[in-house]
């Protein structure tokens, strides 16, 4: 698997596995590439044989096959799977507030399935399922008003896989963290006039990472 570095103007390799070798001819494969969010798979009948972590959200995908001999594809085909928004926030009555009139209405209206980490009921550990669900994610919506470790560690672990992230906060914090400072910030008032401008500002967001 490779991508294109537009600015080196080159390929650069992302994953791989075994070698051209392997494949015979005159022989029957069944290829298969999973996207789901950032997490990207290859699999050669059945066996997962490549896997890599990389944003391909306003991306082209491209299948490439090469060979001294006639290549013939058939039964190609393209399966949808509903996009996800994982929401990082503290888990309160006031917060519990704005994920459900605010913030999860507005995701599924641009048909994103809209969950938190309250959501599971797994035997996994929690941060397990968190990056799991921050990866597969194709966009992460974070509350940091109140300073909760927990939700500055997945919005770090967010900004590090270059996950498509919305920052929100009350304006009754006088002033952010150091090293978020320099995101883009959608700041609102906890009111029923501010939640009206925060759903607004939210979808303006939105459109911005999922435009055509």
């Amino acid at each position: 698997m490779v991508k294109f570095d537009r600015l080196a103007n080159k390929w650069e390799l992302l994953a791989g596995s075994g070698s051209s070798d392997n494949l015979e001819v005159n022989k029957e494969y069944d290829f298969r590439i999973s996207i789901n969010g950032s997490i990207i798979k290859l699999f050669v009948n059945d066996i997962q044989v490549a896997t890599c972590i990389h944003e391909v959200r306003q991306n082209q995908i491209q299948i490439a096959f090469s060979s001294s001999e006639e290549i013939i594809i058939k039964d190609f085909k393209v399966l949808k799977v509903k996009p996800k928004a994982f929401v990082v926030m503290q888990f309160s009555e006031e917060y519990n507030e704005l994920f459900n009139e605010v913030i999860k209405p507005v995701c599924e209206d641009f048909g994103l399935e809209c969950e938190r980490a309250d959501d599971y009921y797994t035997t996994n550990m929690i941060i397990e399922d968190i990056i799991s669900s921050i990866t597969s994610a194709s966009v992460v919506v974070a509350d940091i008003t109140p300073d909760n470790p927990n939700v500055f560690y997945e919005v770090g672990y967010s900004h590090a896989i270059s996950k498509p992230t919305i920052l929100l906060c009350d304006k009754k914090r006088s002033k952010l963290p150091f090293d978020l400072s320099s995101f883009r910030t959608l700041f609102y008032d906890n009111t029923i006039a501010g939640k009206t401008q925060v759903e607004n500002k939210l979808r303006k967001y939105l459109q911005t990472i999922f435009r055509n």
